[in-house]
């Protein structure tokens, strides 16, 4: 059975400008440099929108490598090398101060699907603008017997690097540039 992956993150900017950095080149480069471990790259990149106007919608492509030491033992039992994983995002502008996305990542070579939804929307707390961020998702592996564990370990890794990611981008965004 899939196991789910939830992650919800608040910051003082716009859902707009939130969006236009997570789908700027430099900025998925430097997040890739930082967190995307052995072999990281950014595989494919596309943003549209009117003429002059504000990113509508994005999809973009990253390779993410996580070392087979880094993996816990559950995982290093079945899998023979380090984890590649390629991760696909697909957001569209829904209204204004609102952005949706989808997200499919894939274990090369293991036979495991990541899927999700993700949201950014304007929200005003206690008086202050900004925005929410929300992930919803699951893991799935096909592997008999420990499967379900290592679907455990997979939505634990990937709800910390969603917080790993949003952190760096409100850290960008707050002028700390990693």
């Amino acid at each position: 059975m899939p196991r789910p992956i939830r992650r919800r993150a608040t910051s003082e900017f716009s859902a707009r400008h939130l969006f236009e950095t997570m789908v700027d080149r430099e900025y998925l480069e430097a997040r890739l440099a930082q967190l995307g471990g052995r072999g990281a790259a950014l595989l494919k990149l596309e943003t549209g929108g009117p003429e002059g106007g504000e990113v509508e919608r994005a999809e973009y492509t990253v390779r993410l490598g996580v070392s087979r030491e880094d993996l816990p033992a559950v995982a290093q039992k079945v899998l023979t090398g380090d984890l590649v994983i390629e991760r696909t995002e697909v957001w569209r502008r829904t209204a204004p101060g609102s952005y949706d996305g989808t997200v499919a990542a894939t274990v090369i070579g293991a036979p495991s699907r990541i899927t999700g939804t993700v949201r950014l929307s304007d929200v005003t707390t206690d008086g202050r603008p900004g925005c929410e961020f929300a992930f919803d998702g699951s893991a799935r592996v096909s592997i008999p017997l420990v499967g379900g564990k290592i679907e455990t370990v997979i939505a634990e890794q990937v709800e910390r690097l969603v917080g790993r990611e949003h952190d760096f981008t409100v850290d960008r965004l707050r002028g700390g540039r990693r």
